[in-house]
């Protein structure tokens, strides 16, 4: 498998900056010299998540499968955008018909539809008789892995991150904690920050 659009290199060395590696290494060195039972240290992981359900029966919505592992955004994301599709391009053929300046805007993506103007389409759309609601359906595509041969593409993108911890423990009862941590990840265009960063804590240990 040929992995595209590797950010993990670029994670690596702006956390390696942003922590000071190089410095807290020094400074660990110095503090473990000087201390007989307690100790710390210091690493960095690197971290690359694959995202995708390697099963096929659960890369397709409806059949939901549990909103995890970004299911929701991928999977039921697309799923509903194939659905507004499909109703946009049937309020299009209402919103042709229309020489109001409100029902342009439909035409138009680079204008903002005011709420008044979709109201006013969904209106004219419902007393047309236009079918408003919609199916959609979306599978996650060129992905598949045989697991005998080794051989397939398992996962359709992947999340790159880094992560640098510096510990401290008594070697004499064995009680550490984690004096410091730092974490960056590449989100790429974020849905939801908050959800991204509520994530981060989440998974991490620290």
């Amino acid at each position: 498998m040929i992995i595209q659009s590797c950010t993990l290199s670029q994670l690596w060395d702006e956390l390696k900056t942003s922590c000071d590696f190089v410095k807290a290494r020094a400074n660990v060195n110095h503090f473990n010299l000087h201390n007989r039972w307690r100790k710390r240290g210091v690493a960095m992981v690197p971290t690359k998540f694959g995202i995708s359900f390697t099963a096929k029966h659960m890369n397709q919505v409806p059949n939901a499968s549990p909103t995890a592992a970004s299911a929701s955004s991928d999977l039921y994301g697309a799923a509903v955008l194939d659905a507004c599709e499909q109703i946009k391009a049937r309020m299009q053929c209402i919103a042709a018909t229309k020489t109001h300046s409100s029902f342009a805007e439909v035409m138009c993506c680079s204008l903002k539809l005011s709420y008044l103007s979709l109201i006013l389409l969904v209106r004219a759309c419902y007393l047309e008789r236009i079918d408003l609601s919609a199916h959609g359906f979306y599978i996650t595509p060129n992905i598949g892995f045989d697991w005998k041969v080794g051989k397939g593409i398992p996962f359709n993108y992947f999340t790159y991150g880094a992560a640098f911890a510096e510990v401290e423990i008594d070697t004499l009862t064995g009680d550490f904690y984690t004096r410091e941590a730092d974490i960056i990840m590449d989100l790429g265009h974020s849905l939801n920050p908050a959800i991204d960063v509520g994530q981060v804590y989440v998974m991490s240990t620290f």
